[in-house]
């Protein structure tokens, strides 16, 4: 594991190492860590270009263990590291390369060695809360949808195919009618859903003239031919002729035909 600065010349160790701040923001903190001066004002448009890890130096409270990351700029004033700057001073640190308590013993001099932070303290918070993010983002559950039964689908939706006699308003006068239909509809889908079968009423019959000639077929085909009058019509688009429409239609189809 290797200090996240860079260390600054002799030159600047000489000048800024051990001294303490005058005045400003940071007075009266101690300068533990020697970066380099930026060439402009700490205010210049200039330092979004230049700024580097290089610039980075650490100050120390003198009166307790507070730590501050700081700049100090061509005229000698010093400021606080501002956090927008952090992941350029400290690009590509991950959160398992920083040390459990985020402090890093470093020789500094020949004899003398010092504890210092990895990174601002702040700026570590930032990673840890970013991280927790991801997991959470990560790992979050998504609810699925209630499973819609037979009983809660919605008749009045005009998107999809539906019993249109269940829709019928007359249907409230003859309650009886709609239980028939919905029982009817419940057996489709137990059949369908199942190993059940229902038979085919006309599967042995060859031909319509069968319909006309065998009377147990004429009953059948009575009975589902009644169902479908009063329960069923809208289902096979079969609505009210009127008989004046009917002669019309019938005048129409002969000179079709002629």
């Amino acid at each position: 594991m290797t200090f996240p600065l860079p260390r600054s010349s002799q030159e600047h160790y000489s000048k800024f190492f051990q001294t303490t701040i005058k005045k400003g923001i940071l007075q009266g903190f101690i300068i533990q860590w020697v970066g380099c001066p930026l060439p402009c004002r700490f205010k210049s448009e200039q330092i979004k270009t230049i700024i580097s890890p290089q610039h980075v130096f650490i100050m120390k409270s003198n009166t307790d263990d507070t730590f501050e990351y700081a700049l100090i700029d061509n005229r000698g004033h010093a400021f606080k590291l501002p956090k927008k700057y952090y992941t350029m001073c400290f690009p590509s640190i991950s959160l398992n390369s920083i040390p459990k308590d985020n402090r890093f013993e470093i020789q500094i001099t020949k004899r003398k060695k010092m504890r210092l932070p990895f990174i601002p303290d702040s700026f570590l918070e930032q990673k840890k809360q970013k991280t927790n993010r991801k997991r959470r983002k990560m790992y979050h559950t998504v609810e699925s949808p209630p499973t819609q039964t037979v009983e809660s689908i919605d008749f009045t939706t005009t998107t999809v195919p539906s019993w249109h006699v269940l829709q019928n308003n007359s249907f409230s006068d003859k309650p009886v009618k709609k239980e028939i239909v919905q029982l009817i509809r419940s057996i489709i889908t137990v059949t369908d859903n199942s190993a059940f079968t229902l038979q085919d009423p006309f599967e042995d019959v060859q031909s319509i003239q069968e319909l006309k000639t065998k009377e147990q077929l004429q009953e059948k085909f009575k009975t589902i031919v009644s169902f479908l009058y009063h329960y069923a019509r809208a289902e096979l688009n079969i609505h009210p002729t009127s008989d004046g429409l009917l002669k019309i239609a019938e005048e129409f189809a002969a000179n079709l035909n002629a």
